[in-house]
């Protein structure tokens, strides 16, 4: 696909880190044909001059990246220089001119080779191949087949993950597979342009449209789920990082890409299952203190460990995938990952923690597809802990999210629920309103299915913290307050509480505030006369 780089490649490595200016800039001509991008100080030639005139080094490699006539292939050295080129050009055009418009112009379509000349755009009769960018061919660089092929060629010094500077997953500089570099290097560039706010200030919303179009349209997201296969655990820390923070981008910003994801094997046990090792808890002995931990299997460099950057994205396309809808339930279940969650459930790192629960608080969001498997897995358990005082506040405030839609579809796991109320009535009482609302919504839905907690609900105090919030709380929060008043006020143990406390004549004095409150809000209305109905309050 693509031709040799002769003898680009010295000259790449010997003057791409010694003499920026000289190597990839070029004064303007009006004789030749080129591309410019300028700015107050500078003007970067980006395409190839005219014939007979001279071309930077930069402009020779561009010009061979999107030309090709088949007889001769870049040298898999030459490609990871060329990747590597091009991600530094574009980081310090960044850096140095504050624009990213020599990365923008890179994007835009060319014909294919020997169809109206590299830069000519315009349609031609006869021409069967679609326009390519220079995007494209980079994305193409990550096709399976080549990657395989790559995967033979030597570890050199000058293949490391170390040069293709990792933006999430830390620099190495021990030498990595040249898979690794080119991964990481195509990665870099891409996630330069929908990441850096110079992209989305000067190109506005259609140009990141267009490039998401084209990522899509040339299989990014299947590219590089199958790149990880050729990326081992030992480089995990190194090289991880950049494509799946990448992937992760793609997957929460379009179900298409989500989609792929799964299409591509992102969720096939074996691969998915790499991204959420954490290191187990410390182990402690009988007087509370922690054992020390055995060696590293890397000899204790840390070099093979995930990195938690790697986890907690891992953990964001999962909860996207089970966050708009129950499509990829079957998925999910089939890559076995309970085993995973739960030792991130126990892990020090609050977090993935919190992530974690966010997660199975998804996957019991549509349906109680999860349900018996999460209990039977220890995972039900698992969430309750994490909702006890103990816990990190952030992780409180997602375990009982997670606790609440465990409880929303049926009473299965009210039993094993029932461990969990105080915890829940304590969260009730969080200055946090966001956990005080997870927390009122798990007592509504452990009130929703039947009268089977009434009565514990009762007893840790659940009423009388649901009036104070109906009172003295935030609109959602009274709104969710008189819907648990009513399930109580269903079942003979909330009824002669409600009853004993007197909350008829409570109801009766703030039923004009909370109208006014509410501004008149027709379900408020309803759910007030629900409580009276239900209690034998008269209208």
């Amino acid at each position: 696909m693509l031709r040799s780089l002769v003898g680009s490649e010295m000259c790449i490595r010997d003057r791409v880190y010694e003499d920026h200016d000289s190597f990839l800039y070029n004064p303007p001509s009006t004789s030749s044909t080129t591309t410019t991008t300028s700015t107050a100080s500078t003007t970067i030639a980006v395409t190839t001059p005219i014939a007979g005139q001279s071309a930077t080094p930069f402009q020779h490699v561009i010009s061979l990246l999107k030309s090709s006539d088949g007889k001769s292939e870049v040298s898999p050295t030459g490609l990871l220089f060329a990747m590597r080129l091009i991600q530094n050009v574009a980081k310090r055009q960044e850096e140095k001119d504050k624009s990213l418009s020599l990365l923008l112009e890179l994007f835009k379509t060319v014909n294919p080779p020997g169809v109206g000349g590299v830069e000519d755009t315009s349609a031609t009769a006869g021409n069967s191949d679609p326009p390519i960018s220079l995007l494209g061919v980079l994305v193409r660089t990550l096709h399976p087949d080549y990657l395989k092929m790559l995967s033979f060629w030597p570890v050199t010094p000058t293949a490391s993950c170390h040069h293709a500077t990792s933006t999430t997953g830390g620099g190495s500089k021990v030498a990595a597979s040249p898979v690794a570099t080119l991964v990481l290097a195509v990665s870099n560039v891409v996630s330069l342009a929908l990441v850096s706010p110079l992209v989305a200030e000067a190109s506005q919303e259609r140009v990141i449209y267009d490039i998401h179009q084209l990522l899509y349209r040339e299989g990014l997201v299947a590219n590089l789920v199958t790149a990880f296969d050729y990326l081992p655990q030992s480089e995990a820390r190194a090289c991880w990082g950049t494509p799946l923070s990448l992937l992760t981008r793609l997957a929460v910003g379009s179900q298409h890409f989500a989609r792929s994801f799964v299409d591509a094997g992102g969720l096939d046990s074996a691969r998915i299952k790499r991204f959420l090792t954490v290191t187990p808890a410390a182990e402690k002995d009988k007087d509370g203190k922690e054992i020390k931990a055995a060696a590293d299997k890397d000899g204790g460099t840390g070099e093979g460990k995930v990195p938690s950057a790697v986890v907690a994205d891992a953990l964001t396309i999962l909860s996207q995938l089970a966050r708009p809808s129950k499509d990829h339930y079957q998925a999910l279940h089939d890559a076995n990952l309970l085993d995973k969650l739960r030792a991130i459930l126990k892990h020090g790192d609050n977090a993935l923690k919190a992530k974690c629960c966010t997660f199975v608080g998804n996957l019991c969001k549509h349906s109680p597809f999860f349900y018996e498997t999460l209990h039977k897995n220890g995972v039900i358990d698992d969430i309750i802990f994490c909702c006890s005082p103990e816990n990190d506040p952030t992780v409180k405030k997602f375990a009982v999210f997670a606790a609440g839609n465990a409880a929303f579809h049926n009473a299965v796991l009210y039993t094993p629920l029932k461990a969990a109320i105080p915890y829940i009535v304590a969260l009730l009482k969080n200055s946090d309103e966001k956990s005080r609302l997870n927390a009122a919504g798990a007592v509504s839905n452990l009130l929703r299915n039947g009268h089977g907690l009434c009565g514990a609900l009762v007893q840790a105090g659940t009423v009388d913290e649901t009036i104070r919030m109906l009172l003295h709380d935030t609109l959602a929060l009274r709104k969710i307050s008189l819907i648990t008043l009513g399930s109580f006020a269903a079942y003979d143990d909330g009824k002669d509480k409600l009853v004993k406390i007197g909350f008829g004549a409570t109801l009766a004095k703030e039923e004009a505030g909370i109208l006014a409150f509410t501004k008149n809000d027709a379900n408020v209305v309803k759910y007030i006369s629900r409580i009276k109905q239900r209690l034998g309050i008269s209208e």
